[in-house]
């Protein structure tokens, strides 16, 4: 999910109350909203702070309905026109988003005091206005709203160090890899690693997601000799930095499977008895250790179930399944069902599951 979409921060959450300034008290948010006599800023932040809970409940039109009145009630309040964009892009209404986060975008930029007094309403302008053009597939509108976000608001620092500003710095890296901007994205995601070494006081290792997301990139780059080596040593420094980072592992599972490919392809495994053919199995069998390190860490990640059914085939019969034994056949058709369980749209469980049942069929 894209993040400025959809977000709601913990404070939202089934929120019922609001801070009543006239008697200094919590109150609820159906009392504030009823009462006539309260502060305009308190009846629309208890209008919010409903509307964030029709949003919990997937209710846009009546978050909507809250967030104007929200507006209404405030309308130099840039916050309420932030969640109300929001609320339209969960509905599908990416003009009507774009048009709340623009009049935020538009005030910062006129206002100095608002810029400055509402400097993190105006940085959630810009990556929400980032998200619903990448929706829209407007790629280059879409980065320059994450790089206005990083470069206005993340001042001179290494974006990697505050996590709003790390968090869509690596969306930029991520957009250019997807629309095929591989060598780009390498050097942006180089950049920021570069851009901060080390390890920060206050938020530990700020590369771990950075090496990742290249690591992800060396492995589009399929192209190139080296990549699933690259690749792999992204993710093994990644997991360094991170040791529960679960999709590390996941990551270094495909990069060291994506090598033995590599290595088969190109004749280099030798013989079956070969001393090179048993590196390789090595190689493979660490691929499965890391997979079921990455499901030990978050059982609740598909993916690694479905990589997991397909290591499984790979390390015990020939690339089109022959001479898999039946409990192989039958531990990946656990790993793939459980895949489905967690995601019922997963494709790729489906796949690798009819796969296997083929296998169980022709045994």
């Amino acid at each position: 999910m894209l993040f400025g979409i959809g977000r709601t921060s913990g404070q939202h959450q089934a929120e019922a109350s609001v801070f009543d300034s006239t008697s200094g008290r919590q109150l609820p948010v159906s009392e504030v909203i009823d009462d006539p006599n309260a502060p305009a800023k308190d009846r629309a932040l208890a209008f919010r702070a409903r509307g964030h809970a029709w949003l919990e409940k997937s209710d846009y039109d009546r978050a909507i309905e809250d967030f104007t009145q929200a507006v209404r009630i405030a309308p130099d309040a840039l916050i309420h026109y932030n969640s109300r964009g929001r609320a339209y892009a969960l509905k599908g209404e990416l003009d009507s988003s774009l048009s709340d986060f623009d009049h935020v975008i538009a005030r910062c930029m006129q206002d100095a005091d608002a810029k400055l007094r509402c400097r993190h309403d105006c940085f959630e302008a810009l990556e929400c206005a980032g998200d619903v053009y990448r929706l829209k597939g407007e790629v280059a509108r879409a980065d320059a709203s994450y790089h206005d976000a990083i470069s206005q608001y993340c001042m001179n620092m290494s974006p990697l160090i505050h996590p709003d500003c790390r968090r869509v710095a690596l969306k930029r890296g991520r957009q250019l890899r997807e629309i095929g901007e591989i060598n780009r994205a390498l050097d942006y995601f180089s950049s920021l690693i570069s851009s901060h070494p080390g390890t920060h006081p206050k938020f530990g290792d700020l590369n771990a997601e950075a090496l990742y997301e290249r690591g992800l990139t060396y492995l589009e780059t399929h192209y190139l000799a080296d990549a699933a080596t690259n690749a792999s040593m992204d993710f093994t420094s990644a997991i360094g930095a991170n040791p529960q980072y679960a999709d590390a592992y996941v990551g270094r599972a495909r990069a060291r499977v994506a090598a033995v490919r590599r290595e088969i392809g190109a004749g280099r495994a030798g013989a079956e008895d070969s001393p090179n053919r048993d590196y390789l199995r090595v190689i493979v069998m660490r691929a499965l250790g890391d997979l079921d390190t990455s499901i030990e860490l978050a059982p609740g990640n598909p993916a690694a179930y479905v990589e997991r059914a397909e290591v499984q085939f790979y390390l015990n019969g020939d690339q089109q399944g022959h001479g898999i034994p039946r409990e192989v056949v039958q531990r990946a058709v656990a790993d793939c069902d459980k895949a489905i369980e967690l995601d019922p749209k997963c494709k790729r469980a489906y796949e690798v599951r009819e796969q296997a049942l083929r296998c169980q069929i022709g045994t």
